[in-house]
């Protein structure tokens, strides 16, 4: 499973909120009344039957079994997935890609990403492929769209975005094996104009992730959100982008969120992030994989997330981890192999 680490760190360059974009700071009152209140997902989870909360707790810590494949059942699901893929009457995108890139689009390996995203739900699997290459045009353009996603597909903002590290692949899986990826919210640029960038850059991360690693397409992904850094505060907050970022995890991309921990200052930023899920995991069983955990310091986050696996020396020392991973190597590396 991948894990997704979402901070609130001090962007290098100081952008000017957009009336969509508001501000949080010290002074800033209190969503003393939320839209989405914790009752409300409490009374979501009380719906729910005692097998669904047991599935919730696996996803929770990773102590879900990957389903056990075989030749034969491979076979059988892939056959499946080609008849339902059938089925949706809107795939022209999809269509031209095979036309376009017929090795990649038509591979083996390429198909069950999607399978083992949707625990081989052949219906789910199949809207999620044809949806995923409408996506990738709409996001990348015909000219970059029709192979393998690469770092040479980002443009000039998005390599900006990369190099920043707002969201990156930490360098070790957890206790559990799953991957971790760590999103520093406040390293995004929050322009209004800027929002496919960050969504093109989260595309390149979880390829990168995924992709040739059948154990990490086995195992699904946990995001990780906090706010704790004590020297920082949130200087631009865009809904909008990290709505984005969640629909393309959510229903396009070839990987499963199986978990969202949330953590930061309970006072300026649950109301917030509660209504932020709401709208972001958009259905019951979504939301029932979003908890708030309110920690008011990097100690306290450090300690937090090491109840759930996740070591200090794979975070970073900005926020109080210990890994010593040389992030910026790393991105000069890759664009060295691929050259």
């Amino acid at each position: 499973q991948i894990l997704i680490v979402l901070s609130h760190h001090q962007h290098t360059k100081q952008h000017q909120p957009t009336a969509n974009c508001p501000t949080l700071t010290s002074s800033m009152p209190i969503l003393s009344d939320p839209r989405f209140k914790e009752k409300d997902l409490q009374n979501e989870l009380d719906s729910m039957t005692p097998r669904e909360l047991e599935e919730v707790e696996r996803d929770k810590f990773g102590t879900n079994q990957p389903i056990v494949e075989t030749p034969e059942m491979l076979d059988d699901a892939l056959e499946q997935l080609d008849e339902e893929i059938q089925n949706i009457q809107e795939r022209e995108a999809y269509e031209l890609a095979i036309v376009m890139c017929p090795d990649y689009v038509l591979s083996t390996q390429f198909r069950l990403m999607f399978l083992r995203a949707t625990c081989f739900d052949a219906t789910q699997a199949a809207k999620k492929l044809v949806k995923y290459w409408s996506r990738k045009v709409a996001l990348f353009g015909p000219d970059r769209a029709f192979h393998r996603l690469s770092i040479h597909d980002m443009d000039e903002e998005d390599n900006l975005a990369l190099n920043q590290g707002g969201l990156r692949a930490l360098p070790e899986r957890d206790e559990a094996g799953r991957g971790v990826v760590l999103s520093c919210r406040n390293l995004w640029d929050n322009r209004r104009s800027h929002r496919n960038s960050m969504v093109r850059l989260l595309w390149f991360v979880m390829h990168n992730l995924v992709e040739g690693d059948v154990q990490m397409q086995k195992n699904g992904i946990v995001s990780v959100s906090t706010n704790t850094l004590p020297e920082h505060q949130i200087t631009s907050f865009d809904q909008k982008s990290l709505r984005m970022c969640w629909k393309d995890a959510n229903e396009v991309l070839p990987i499963r969120v199986h978990y969202n921990h949330i953590f930061g200052n309970a006072t300026f930023l649950a109301p917030l992030f509660r209504e932020m899920v709401f709208f972001a995991a958009g259905n019951k069983k979504n939301r029932a994989r979003c908890r708030f955990h309110p920690n008011n310091s990097l100690e306290d986050f450090i300690a937090d997330v090491e109840d759930y696996g996740i070591s200090p020396t794979n975070i970073p020392t900005f926020m109080g981890g210990s890994s010593e991973f040389d992030y910026d190597a790393w991105v000069e590396e890759l664009r060295n192999e691929e050259n």
